[in-house]
This record gives structure tokens, sequence and C-alpha cells, in this order.
């Protein structure tokens, strides 16, 4: 499975010696997308069975491995990472400063149109309870239509 993931024919037995880098990152990334943790176990002690695991998740597990993984390249002096998020998750990455990666998370997270508000516009001018709802609105129609404009449903030919 591991070969057929990275399109190495015959990778077994696994032996370090015969990889190169290819090989060694590919399969950095292939182990991420595979580890998992078991959320349940109980203890068989049958023929000195042990532990059985189940309920396996995989969210947990991949964190703790990017986290191990990261810190191994960074003491030896390896420029790659294993991204923790967007669509390279789990794919190795150059390491980039700090205002380059916080930019690029905030590509990666924020959506557009996702800008505070504009402040609102009131004047201070005493009035009805009709005018508070104008200066409220301002120069907007009720339902965002510019002011004036009738509504598509009171527009002349318009059917439902």
């Amino acid at each position: 499975m591991i070969g057929r993931r990275l399109g190495i024919p015959h990778l077994r037995p696994l032996a370090p010696e015969t990889w190169n880098e290819d090989t060694f990152y590919g399969l950095s990334e292939v182990f991420h997308d595979l580890v998992s943790r078991p959320r349940m176990r109980r203890f068989h002690d049958w023929n000195m069975c042990g532990w059985h695991h189940s309920e396996f998740h995989n969210g947990p597990a991949r964190l703790l491995y990017r986290w191990k993984v990261n810190q191994l390249l960074r003491e030896a002096g390896i420029e790659y990472e294993l991204a923790a998020e967007g669509e390279d998750l789990g794919r190795l990455v150059a390491i980039t400063d700090d205002a380059r990666r916080t930019l690029v998370h905030r590509a990666l997270n924020e959506r557009p149109g996702r800008h505070p508000p504009d402040p609102p516009r009131h004047r201070a001018l005493p009035g009805t309870r009709h005018d508070s709802r104008e200066q409220a609105i301002g120069d907007r129609h009720p339902r965002g239509y510019p002011r004036g404009t009738p509504h598509p449903d009171q527009r002349p030919g318009w059917q439902a």
C-alpha cells in the first residue's frame, strides 16, 4: 500500500539505507496520512495477549506526528516542515519567515468579506421614529437596494 501511494514499486521490505531524499520525504507524508490513535482499549489476559485497541481516530495522532517530525527535521537542519493547515496539510513545505507564514495563514483562513462593518451613520437631529430608521438605513432601501429603486417584485413587467 505504501509503495502504491508513492508510486515506487517493490518498496517493501523497508530498507532505509536504499532510500533517496524523495523516498524519505514521501514516506514522511504517507505516514502522516496513515497514522491514527485508538480511542478505546481493553486488556485481554488470555495467553498473555495484552491490550486490544479499537475506534481509531487520526486527528490527534496527526497533530502529534507533525509536531514530532517537524522537531526532528529542525534538529537535523532540514528546512522543510509538515504543513499544519490548508491544502498542503501533512505535506512537506519549505520553512518561511514569520511574516510570510502569517500572511499565508491569513490568506488560507480568512474569508473575503469578513471585514469589520462600517461605523453607523447617525445624525444628531431630533426626529420621529421614522427619521431614526432613515438615519440607520441611510440612503439604502431596507433590503439593500439603492434608495429610489423599486423592489424586484414591484418593478414594471415583473411576474410571479
